[in-house]
């Protein structure tokens, strides 16, 4: 699961449509060699769907299975470098370039405490 802020995390206190239909963030699950990626590209923030494409390359599945829709079937892209262009191309059409920070109302993101930094004394 990817958030808005681009962290990886390993769990959340929401479901996963939750999480990528209302939040927008990006839920990544690999299968086998394969990566089902789920997306709802009117709601993802640029950060999100940056830490996603180096997910994905990281992962390097030999087939992409990309849900863009809540109950639709999977779109089956091979290997992983077309996929990054297809969320791109849909993220435009979904005119998400227009995306600002505050698309959800105030308090609507749930809390995540901030990273515990090491102290540098």
């Amino acid at each position: 699961m990817i958030d808005h802020e681009g962290v990886s995390l390993p769990s959340w206190d929401i479901s996963i449509d939750e999480a990528v239909w209302k939040y927008g963030f990006i839920h990544l699950r690999s299968v086998c060699k394969s990566l089902v990626v789920s997306i709802c590209p009117s709601r993802v923030l640029p950060v999100t769907q940056a830490a996603a494409y180096y997910a994905i390359a990281d992962f390097g599945p030999s087939r992409t299975l990309l849900r863009t829709e809540r109950g639709k079937e999977c779109e089956v892209i091979p290997g992983y470098k077309p996929v990054i262009n297809r969320i791109y191309a849909l993220r435009v059409t979904a005119g998400a370039e227009k995306l600002c920070l505050d698309y959800a109302p105030q308090g609507a993101m749930p809390a995540r405490e901030p990273p515990a930094w090491p102290d540098p004394g």
